[in-house]
């Protein structure tokens, strides 16, 4: 990440690479559903509200959800491999879960060479 390059377009010196407009943003602080523009710069999120883009898209209302975050969960009940239970619960929104916290008995249930203790990229192919 370029955190110079994305202060400046947060800033509005400089122009976002992405502004998704009409979202309905749900924030889940307040439980409010919030009508805003997302600039996006860089892959990450510079702001919400007006900006200079280099491309747009128009969500006509469409909702917009932070990734969730599962702060339990016990992937040796799924009965299979870590890579493949990410690639369940990650388009149902959950991105986040506890790792390294899975004992040996947890590890031989998923995968006696995985193991639940896997660095970021081993996650996906």
């Amino acid at each position: 990440m370029d955190l110079t390059a994305l202060i400046t377009a947060a800033g509005g010196a400089q122009p976002v690479d992405l502004l998704f407009e009409n979202a309905r943003l749900v924030n889940v602080f307040s439980g409010e559903i919030e009508t805003r523009h997302i600039a996006v710069s860089g892959g990450y999120v510079a702001g919400f509200g007006t900006y200079r883009a280099r491309e747009r898209i128009d969500l006509d209302g469409r909702y917009v959800v932070p990734g969730f975050i599962d702060a339990h969960v016990h992937i040796e009940s799924a009965m299979t491999a870590v890579p493949e239970f990410v690639r369940a619960v990650l388009p149902r929104g959950t991105t986040t879960g506890p790792g390294g916290a899975c004992p040996a008995h947890c590890r031989a249930h998923v995968d006696a060479t995985l193991g639940c203790c896997l660095p970021a990229d081993a996650w996906f192919d």
